[in-house]
């Protein structure tokens, strides 16, 4: 017994002692690989845990290291937001180095001073230039992320990047003609948009009353805003809610049979589960002189909203005022609440159709776009069109000032509010009090008399999850 128990205890302590020298070695190689990078710069988890961000009014991140003992440590790096492309730039600054000591060498090797000197200048330049590349390999590692845009999370998984299918519209009338700045007739009109939600029997949203109920209440503040020469533009709208509203819009102007007429809605007959963005009118105020609508192209069909793919996008509507002969172009539209690429490439192609119209009059791009101020979206459409609700001042202004998105149980507007719907329009607009004249190459004076965001509560109880816009224009004769 005691031999076979001096035996195991030999083993035990041959065992140990092979841990022990292995320990030691992979010990004594990470002291080693560590003490030749210390020297170059701080490794990437010290330097991770020695950044102070300091953010400034403009929007640049500045990212500074703790200082290094070594001479040639990065002193800090300046990230600068590109604001068009949305990434970073960095611009690195290095401390100056002074220059290292000749050695010292007996007089024959020496050679001439310039020699020497052109020497020396050669081993530091490649010295610098080993460091740089090794800092900037250490650098790479300590870039942070880009900010996104508050709707860029697709842009975090990667998303592809989708061509933007060409578009023209079909068909277009040739014989609009351009405005005649010596001949317009004075337009007062009004525009009223609303997003008066997709009623699911099977499902609702907390807080959001039964169809029967709601189509009331929508009916209603239509009828009560609309006064004379008013346009209105729905989304999301089914079918069956469509001509709900068109009903009692039509049993409010009394004697006139179905005075109200709707472009934009699926085709007669045609069984569909798609919402539409259809536009509503008087026949005896508005000529439609062109129409136009647009699904989802076959890109966006491969995208995440796939299940979207029978709802009407965009629609497009030329309208001659009966009584003046003026005309207006109205994009009615509601963006894809999932897919960021999608609401790209829809805002691309309502860019495009727009192009393709060629005439000076009025064009509105209007509805539930999906997406905040400041988005990508936004940025391309500001380049061509105004957000009327940035041209509104104390004057011209009525209603709430944020939230056009309340949801049914006012979370929305707890949470602090979120501006999703929008009334756009042509570069050439100003507000009615501006003492702007027209300029030369104007064909007529365009300005905006009222913008209100509006109740969607009433007794308790909300008609949609999003609010009524109503904007007031006029079209005139420039002096």
């Amino acid at each position: 017994m005691n031999r076979v128990a001096k035996s195991k205890r030999i083993r035990v302590l041959i065992y140990l002692s092979i841990l022990a020298l292995v320990a030691f070695s992979i010990y004594n190689l990470w002291s080693t690989r560590r003490s030749n990078l210390k020297p170059l710069k701080q490794s990437s988890w010290e330097a991770i845990h020695s950044i102070d961000k300091n953010v400034d009014n403009k929007g640049k991140v500045q990212i500074q290291n703790e200082k290094s003992e070594s001479s040639n440590q990065i002193e800090d790096t300046e990230f600068q937001k590109d604001n068009e492309k949305g990434s970073y730039s960095g611009k690195q600054k290095e401390k100056d180095q002074k220059p290292s000591k000749p050695l010292k060498s007996n007089a024959k090797s020496q050679g001439s001073p310039a020699s020497t000197a052109h020497k020396d200048q050669k081993s530091e330049s490649k010295a610098d230039d080993s460091n740089k590349t090794l800092n900037n390999k250490l650098d790479n590692s300590l870039v942070p992320p880009p900010i996104l845009d508050q709707d860029d999370e697709d842009d975090r998984e990667g998303v592809r990047k989708l061509p933007v299918p060409a578009q023209k519209l079909p068909g277009y009338p040739q014989d609009i003609a351009r405005p005649d700045r010596k001949k317009i007739n004075p337009l007062r009109f009004r525009l009223y948009s609303h997003n008066v939600h997709e009623s699911l029997e099977e499902f609702q949203l907390e807080g959001e009353l039964p169809w029967a109920q709601r189509v009331h209440m929508v009916s209603s503040s239509i009828n009560f805003n609309s006064k004379e020469n008013t346009i209105v533009m729905l989304q999301e709208v089914k079918d069956f809610q469509l001509n709900d509203i068109l009903k009692r819009l039509n049993q409010y102007e009394g004697a006139i049979q179905d005075e109200w007429e709707a472009y934009g809605a699926h085709s007669n007959g045609e069984k569909v589960k798609g919402t539409n963005v259809p536009i509503l009118f008087r026949k005896s105020e508005w000529e439609v002189k062109y129409s136009y609508t647009h699904s989802l192209s076959e890109e966006e069909k491969s995208l995440k909203s796939s299940s979207y793919s029978k709802n009407i996008r965009v629609c497009l509507v030329t309208f001659m005022h009966i009584k003046t002969g003026n005309y207006i172009n109205i994009f009615n539209t509601q963006l894809d609440a999932k897919s960021k690429e999608s609401r790209v490439i829809s805002i691309e192609t309502i860019k495009a159709l727009y192009g393709s119209l060629d005439h000076d009059w009025p064009t509105f791009i209007i509805g539930d776009l999906n997406f905040e101020y400041g988005a990508k979206p936004y940025k391309s459409l500001e380049k061509l069109f105004t957000n009327v609700n940035t041209l509104k001042s104390d004057l011209t202004n009525f209603g709430h000032s944020k939230s056009t998105l309340t949801g049914f149980d006012g979370d929305e507007i707890a949470n602090g509010g979120t501006d999703i719907d929008y009334i756009w329009t042509s570069k050439s607009i100003k507000e009615f009090e501006s003492e702007k004249e027209c300029k030369p190459k104007d064909s007529l004076d365009f300005k905006l008399h009222g913008f209100a965001l509006i109740h969607s509560k009433y007794m308790g109880e909300y008609m949609s999850d999003h609010r009524p816009l109503v904007g007031d224009f006029s079209i005139e004769r420039c002096n």
